[in-house]
C-alpha cells in the first residue's frame, strides 16, 4: 500500500479536527509546566537525529496522545521551527519547511485588541519566515562573493537580476555591503561616480549603498538624479549617517536644485532653532510663493523668541502679501505665549471688524 505523503497527511489529520478556541489561563496551564522544556529538547532533537525526520513528523502528527491537545503538537511544532531557522538550509529540513506551511493551525485564542480568533501558534508564517531567513543568508553569500569578485560585474549583473529581488533577497544584498573590501569598495564608487548612467535602474541599491559607505559624493549625486522615492529616503536618513553641518547643506541644495523641495524643507524643522544657515533659507523661501506656505509651517514651530521677533521685524519691512500672510499663519500657529503677543502686536492698528476678518481668513490654513 503506498504511503500518504506527509503534507496530505496534515490536511487529513487538521481536516478532522476541530479547531479549539484557548483562554490565556488555559494556554499558560498547558505549555508553563514543569516536563514541557524536557519534552521540547527530546522532540527536536529526535527529529535531527532520526534516520526519516518526515516519517518522524508523521507519526507526531498522528499521536493519539496528543489528540486532546492540539496546542501541546503546535507548541512543539512552533519549537522545532525555532530550533530549524538555526540551522543551515538542507533537503530534508526544508522539506520540513515546505510541508509546515501548508499546515492549517488548529489551536486559536481571542486576539486582546478585538474578538477576532487568531492561532496560538501560526505555523504556517513561522515556516515562511523560517525560508524568509535562508533566503536573505543566500542572498548575504551570494552578493558578498559577486562584489568581491569583481564589483563592476556585480553592479551589471544586479542591474538584471534587481528587479525580481524578493523582501529577503534585498535584505541579503543590503548586508552584503559590510563584506565587501575596501580594495573593492573603492572600485565600486569611482565605478558610481565616473558616469550617471553607471546608476541607472540601481537608484534603491546606490541611496542605501551610499548611507552605508557614508559617501558625500554619492549622496549629493543620489539627491540630484534619483526619483522621488530613494530621494526622500536619503534626506530622511542623513542625520543617521552624517553631521549636521553636512546634512543641512544638503536640504538647501536639493531646495535650490528643485529636487524633492516640499519634503526637504519639512525635514529643516529639527535644525530650525540649531542652524543659521536652515532659519536664514527658510525666510527666504518665504518670499517664494512656491515655498512660503511650507516654510512658515516649519517656522511656526519654532522655539526661539528671535525667531518670533525676526518673524516681526519681517513682517514690518515686507512688501509682498504673501510673506506677510504666511508670517501671519506661522505666528497664530507657533504655541509660545510671546507669538500671541507679537501677533497682537502687529494687527493693534486695526479696526476690530477687520481683525475678525483677516484673522478668519487663516482658519483654514490652521486646521
Amino acid at each position: 500500500m503506498l504511503r500518504l505523503s506527509f503534507s496530505m497527511l496534515i490536511i487529513m489529520v487538521c481536516s478532522s479536527v476541530t479547531a479549539i478556541t484557548y483562554t490565556n489561563n488555559e494556554i499558560s496551564n498547558i505549555i508553563n509546566t514543569d516536563n514541557r522544556e524536557i519534552l521540547s529538547r527530546n522532540f527536536v532533537r529526535g527529529f535531527f537525529v532520526a534516520s526519516d525526520p518526515a516519517k518522524y513528523i508523521d507519526v507526531f502528527i498522528q499521536d493519539k496522545n496528543l489528540t486532546d491537545s492540539v496546542l501541546l503538537r503546535e507548541y512543539l511544532l512552533n519549537i522545532l521551527l525555532t530550533e530549524v531557522s538555526y540551522q543551515p538550509k538542507q533537503l530534508f529540513l526544508q522539506n520540513f519547511i515546505d510541508n509546515m506551511k501548508q499546515y492549517q493551525s488548529q489551536a486559536f485564542k481571542v486576539h486582546p485588541e478585538g474578538r477576532m480568533e487568531v492561532p496560538v501558534y501560526n505555523i504556517q508564517a513561522r515556516a515562511q519566515g523560517v525560508e524568509n531567513i535562508w533566503s536573505a543568508t543566500e542572498s548575504l553569500y551570494y552578493y558578498s562573493h559577486l562584489f568581491n569578485k569583481d564589483p563592476i560585474l556585480a553592479i551589471a549583473q544586479l542591474r538584471k537580476e534587481f528587479d525580481s529581488l524578493t523582501a529577503p533577497q534585498w535584505l541579503g544584498l543590503k548586508n552584503s555591503i559590510d563584506n565587501i573590501s575596501t580594495e573593492n569598495h573603492l572600485k565600486l564608487q569611482d565605478y558610481l561616480l565616473e558616469d550617471i548612467e553607471h546608476l541607472l535602474g540601481l537608484d534603491k541599491f546606490v541611496s542605501h549603498y551610499a548611507l552605508f559607505t557614508a559617501n558625500k559624493d554619492l549622496v549629493s549625486l543620489g539627491l540630484f538624479h534619483f526619483d522621488k522615492s530613494n530621494g526622500e529616503f536619503l534626506l530622511r536618513s542623513l542625520s543617521d549617517y552624517f553631521a549636521a553641518d553636512f546634512v543641512t547643506q544638503q536640504l538647501i541644495h536639493s531646495v535650490a536644485d528643485k529636487k524633492n523641495q516640499t519634503f526637504a524643507i519639512s525635514m529643516m524643522q529639527t535644525y530650525l532653532d540649531q542652524r543659521d544657515n536652515i532659519r536664514d533659507s527658510l525666510f527666504l523661501y518665504l518670499k517664494d510663493s512656491q515655498l512660503s506656505s511650507n516654510a512658515a509651517f516649519v517656522l511656526s514651530t519654532t522655539q526661539d523668541k528671535g525667531t518670533l521677533n525676526r518673524l516681526k521685524s519681517s513682517y514690518i519691512n515686507s512688501q509682498s502679501e504673501i510673506e506677510k500672510k504666511q508670517i501671519i499663519f506661522a505666528l497664530k500657529m507657533n504655541k509660545l505665549n510671546e507669538s500671541e503677543v507679537i501677533l497682537n502686536r502687529l494687527i493693534s492698528n486695526k479696526s476690530k471688524a477687520d481683525k475678525n476678518i483677516w484673522l478668519n481668513s487663516f482658519k483654514r490654513e490652521s486646521k
